[in-house]
């Protein structure tokens, strides 16, 4: 029997050929051959996405929010408002699947927006938070600084494990006084599977 964890994101593929996220849906994919159910939260950003996507190895559901058709990286300032809303419905939407399937990790890909809504999620259902560093967020942390800093600490430093997708983020990550446990992009399988045993 496959062991349910909760994966939020910030993208995933909207439809079949398209590039957006893909490298979060190849790492469910790959968990599922080693044993673990994918219960994937994404913004549902586009009208023609589909709410809810069942694979043989993971669900998708895109938990919705005032997007106005743009992903988030589009806006010239921070659209404070859909951001609110997006974090509520996301932490409404995590917080229902992970009780619900029984969900035994969070795995949040990207400390902002998916980072906050996994680590109050986990909060919220005692479940461990893993973070995935993807780069974008670690350089709006460092390069910002201020509230984007405190926030991506607060959640890096709430998580069980902090995955880095190259060497140079870990490095970074550690120099900030927080632990980058692994690095590359498909070791989250392996830290999984430790989990596991």
């Amino acid at each position: 029997m496959n062991t349910p964890v909760c994966v939020i994101t910030n993208a995933y593929p909207d439809y079949e050929g398209s590039y957006h996220g893909i490298f979060v849906r190849r790492t469910v994919e790959d968990m599922a051959e080693r044993g673990w159910l994918s219960h994937v939260l994404v913004p549902r950003i586009f009208k023609q996405s589909k709410p809810i996507q069942e694979y043989p190895t993971h669900t998708v559901t895109r938990f919705p929010f005032p997007s106005a058709q743009k992903l988030l990286i589009e806006y010239d300032s921070i659209p404070v408002f859909r951001i609110s809303v997006l974090l509520a419905s996301g932490l409404f939407a995590a917080t229902r699947r992970i009780v619900s399937h029984g969900c035994r990790l969070v795995h949040a890909h990207w400390a902002f927006p998916a980072g906050l809504i996994g680590l109050a999620a986990s909060r919220l259902t005692g479940r461990k938070l893993i973070l995935t560093v993807h780069g974008s967020d670690w350089r709006l942390a460092c390069e910002r600084g201020g509230v984007a800093e405190l926030l991506f600490k607060r959640v890096a430093l709430c998580s069980e494990r902090i995955i880095c997708v190259s060497q140079a983020i870990a490095d970074s990550v550690s120099y900030t006084q927080l632990r980058a446990h692994e690095t590359s992009l498909h070791l989250v399988c392996r830290l999984l599977l430790e989990k596991k045993k």
